[in-house]
This record gives C-alpha cells, sequence and structure tokens, in this order.
C-alpha cells in the first residue's frame, strides 16, 4: 500500500506552491503547479528530509537538468530532458561518488 498523500497549498505569484506529504505528515516533494500540472523546480525528500531529487518541469512534463542524490547527499544520476523526452547521454554515479 502506498503512502496517502496530500496536498499543502500557499499562493505564489507563478502558480501555486505544492508540498506533497506522506501518512505521517512529512514532506516527501515540494514544487509549483500551474492549471494542475508541475512546472518549474520540484524537490522530492528522502525520509530523514535529504533531498533525493531536483528535477525541472514544464507543463507537467520533465524539462532541462534533473539530479538525483544517493542518500548520502552524492550525486547518483544527471539527465537532460526535454519536453519529457530523455536527450544524450544519462550520467549515473556510484554512492562514493565515481562514474
Amino acid at each position: 500500500l502506498l503512502p496517502l498523500v496530500y496536498f499543502l497549498s500557499l499562493v505564489t505569484l507563478w502558480g501555486q506552491e505544492v508540498a506533497q506529504r506522506d501518512a505521517n505528515g512529512r514532506v516527501v516533494a515540494r514544487g509549483s503547479m500551474t492549471d494542475g500540472l508541475k512546472t518549474g523546480r520540484w524537490e522530492y525528500y528522502y525520509p530523514g528530509g535529504e533531498v533525493s531529487a531536483v528535477e525541472y518541469f514544464l507543463d507537467g512534463q520533465l524539462h532541462g537538468a534533473i539530479t538525483y542524490y544517493h542518500d548520502n547527499g552524492q550525486v547518483q544520476g544527471k539527465e537532460q530532458w526535454q519536453r519529457g523526452s530523455l536527450q544524450d547521454s544519462a550520467w549515473y554515479y556510484y554512492p562514493n561518488g565515481r562514474c
């Protein structure tokens, strides 16, 4: 069973700031939505609060540089997206930082 996720929203000038929380109230993701679609920068978090990923969206589709992190803070992967399609090469790293 997936934990129930609900949204806590604050109005901003560029859309609606959204925090997605798990059943225990911990923030698992934070970003903006416009017309029900993810827009701009989104951050995702491990249960301990460390950043697990930073993604960028345009009209609800991945768009731009995406970075994933190991729970030790080291970069886990880097990808480049354009309107929902992975572009060129993607790079993935071991927890020790080696590619």
